[in-house]
């Protein structure tokens, strides 16, 4: 891509000498003629100035169109950290390789505000066809990219770099930027998923594990395995998954299932996962749910949307660092790509 554009720049320089060329031999066929012919030549020539004005006015032309990509190209990076700076509530994902165009899929078919951040522009150009906002950057080396891209605004942050090394840099530049931020980070290794643990990296996704533990699932419970991808298959709204969080000290805090209303007809609420990391699988609806509280509910789109609108208007308005939802589909990324 450099080489084009260096090729291209200078064929527009060539360019730019072509008009130069007619006034200087018309001046090189001055210095034959004598004084007399000379001033002729130049005063009463209409030549010499309609070569001049061609000249002068192709000269401009070719300039103007050698800018036009550079003036594009600043404008499109204007307009798009003006849209980035707007973002709020939304994830930043970190690597735009062949894993993290799947969770970008992911996120766009489940209407989330994001932006990508990845080294390399060649690797962008999926998020430019689909007009996905995004950062050119190493945010490894520079964290000035994390707050370009309004980390402390942020909902969360999805690491999937493919070097454990890089992960970590970005993980504890994020955290550091923002405390309450949620942290989702690829591993290649137990080692390293055990290191990104430590740093404060809420979810680590080994994609080889995934992978193998989803393909042995399909071998011996292929059943279960099409039903939990029907759970998380978004082209098929008839039957979804979706995470509601109890605000402490909320409307619906102390309150049972059955007064909350949030086991409507035709949903049911599978677990309840208590702040201390205690899981209460299929809870009665004398169950009463308490501040800090993660309900993993069933049930059709539309139904799932009213319970999470309620829940949401009936609790107080949480600041936008914290996390309203941690419902990161993990998928089974069985790619060699490092990145």
């Amino acid at each position: 891509m450099l080489d084009s554009t260096r090729e291209k720049s200078l064929a527009h320089e060539r360019l730019l000498v072509l008009p130069m060329l007619c006034p200087c031999l018309l001046f090189r066929y001055s210095n034959c003629m004598d004084m007399a012919s000379l001033q002729d030549f130049f005063v009463n020539n209409p030549i010499f100035f309609i070569s001049i004005g061609i000249s002068a006015v192709v000269a401009t032309l070719l300039y103007v169109y050698s800018l036009s990509d550079v003036v594009q190209k600043e404008l499109k990076r204007r307009r798009m950290k003006h849209r980035i700076s707007a973002l709020k509530n939304h994830y930043i994902l970190c690597g735009f390789g062949r894993v993290g165009q799947q969770v970008a899929k992911e996120l766009s078919s489940e209407h989330q505000a994001f932006v990508i951040i990845d080294r390399e522009e060649d690797k962008l150009k999926l998020a430019k066809e689909n007009d996905w906002p995004f950062l050119v950057g190493d945010v490894a080396v520079d964290e000035t990219i994390f707050t370009t891209a309004q980390v402390t605004k942020a909902k969360g942050v999805i690491i999937s770099v493919g070097n454990d090394a890089d992960a970590i840099f970005m993980a504890i530049s994020a955290r550091s930027l923002n405390p309450d931020i949620f942290l989702v980070a690829r591993a290649s290794s137990l080692e390293a998923a055990d290191k990104l643990t430590k740093i404060g990296v809420n979810r680590v996704a080994l994609p080889y594990q995934i992978g193998g533990y989803h393909m042995a699932t399909m071998a011996l419970r292929p059943s279960v395995v099409d039903f939990l991808d029907t759970l998380v298959d978004d082209a098929r709204p008839e039957l979804e998954m979706e995470e509601i969080f109890i605000e402490p000290k909320g409307h619906y805090d102390g309150k049972t299932i059955a007064e909350a209303d949030v086991a409507k007809q035709g949903m049911a609420v599978l677990v309840i996962r208590r702040n201390d990391g205690k899981a209460i699988v299929n809870p009665a609806t004398t169950t009463a749910l308490k501040g800090g509280d993660r309900l993993v509910l069933m049930g059709s789109e539309a139904d799932l949307r009213a319970v999470a609108n309620a829940v949401q208007k009936n609790q107080p308005e949480r600041t936008t660092s914290s996390v309203d939802s941690q419902d990161i589909k993990a998928s089974p990324f069985l790619d060699e790509d490092p990145n």
